[in-house]
């Protein structure tokens, strides 16, 4: 299989900005949650409805990256010392020559002149996962890889690199190379009809229960968080709504679906409920940092701890829900850096000690 990379060329509107730090003006929202370059998320957008209709739902691992979150990136991926991962991969920064950890991915070197840096930075790239029939994350690969290959281009989006034995070899990293051009619309792949039909059929509204009910609750700051969808969590809802920019009609279907999962709105999050007046304070429990960040697709006994301190269902499988509760948890404790939902070493000492 030839895999589609081009040099990418960067938009005219870049001239003049600095990487991970572009206004909030520059920016959109996209489907999968995140935010890309305003242009840029058009044409996502459009390859996401596309996949779906094509039976693959992407997700997001990693969209446009301010510089602060690229730092603490490269910060936890890299160390002056060489622990001994082969192929090697070495930055240099700060006059330093920095040296890829054993298990971790590269990372681009943080610019703080903002004259260069990530492809995130400018809001052009995007990693992407997918999401199986039984809502779990996996990996870029199988049929959705050949698709993205297949269909990419069509929107824009190519590889960095077109060596798969290359030490730089991402197939999550997708980024849009086309600078001011737009795909050619003929090149496009008809978006099956019943994809608008698909989403609705997903819409919860009240009188719903279960499981998703609950996430919901959570998200909006429903108050008892019992899975039954009645009218307070539908007077919560239509608020969340309302606050958020969205249609306050009760309904939850794509559009608050898909603001929710990385809303940085700066909305209130939900409050959690009264512990007993009787209940003990608890003492904070010390545990050695696990040697790597956790992420969405880590797993183990790590993971169950700290699903433990954000009070999320403790399955050791970091999924989107322990990741929301991690950005919550973040949030309240801003000493352990950026909400990012990412539990690197400040995080886990603020967590463990």
């Amino acid at each position: 299989m030839a895999y589609p990379c081009i040099k990418l060329v960067k938009p005219s509107a870049m001239a003049g900005q600095k990487n991970g730090r572009l206004p909030d003006s520059m920016l959109a929202r996209v489907k999968t949650g995140g935010r890309m370059y305003a242009p840029v998320a058009e044409h996502f957008n459009a390859m996401y409805d596309a996949a779906r209709a094509a039976g693959h739902k992407l997700r997001n691992v990693g969209d446009y990256r301010p510089y602060e979150r690229q730092l603490n990136l490269f910060l936890d991926r890299y160390s002056t010392t060489d622990l001994g991962r082969s192929p090697q991969v070495a930055r240099t920064f700060r006059g330093q020559t920095w040296y890829l950890k054993p298990g971790k991915a590269p990372a681009a070197v943080p610019d703080e002149s903002g004259v260069r840096g990530s492809n995130h930075g400018w809001g052009l790239a995007i990693d992407l996962a997918w999401e199986d029939g039984n809502g779990r994350l996996r990996s870029m690969g199988g049929e959705v890889f050949d698709w993205m290959c297949e269909n990419g281009p069509k929107f824009g989006f190519y590889l960095q690199t077109g060596d798969r034995g290359s030490r730089y070899w991402e197939a999550w990293h997708w980024q849009y190379c086309l600078g001011d051009a737009a795909p050619d619309p003929a090149n496009l792949p008809k978006i099956d009809k019943l994809l608008k039909k698909e989403q609705g059929n997903q819409s919860l509204r009240k009188g719903a229960q279960g499981e998703d009910v609950k996430e919901i609750q959570r998200i909006v700051g429903a108050i008892p968080v019992d899975g039954d969808w009645g009218p307070k969590t539908d007077k919560a809802v239509k608020a969340w709504q309302k606050e958020h920019g969205l249609k306050p009609d009760g309904i939850w279907g794509h559009a608050s679906d898909t603001h929710s999962k990385d809303c940085d709105c700066k909305a209130e999050e939900p409050a959690p409920a009264p512990a007993p007046a009787s209940a003990p304070e608890s003492k904070k429990a010390s545990h050695p940092y696990p040697g790597k960040s956790l992420r969405i697709g880590s797993k183990g006994e790590d993971v169950k701890l700290v699903q433990g301190v954000v009070k999320a269902k403790q399955d050791g499988d970091f999924g989107r829900k322990t990741r929301r509760a991690v950005i919550y948890w973040q949030k309240k404790n801003p000493s352990c850096g950026p909400a990012d939902g990412i539990v690197g070493p400040k995080t886990w000492g603020v967590m463990f000690g």
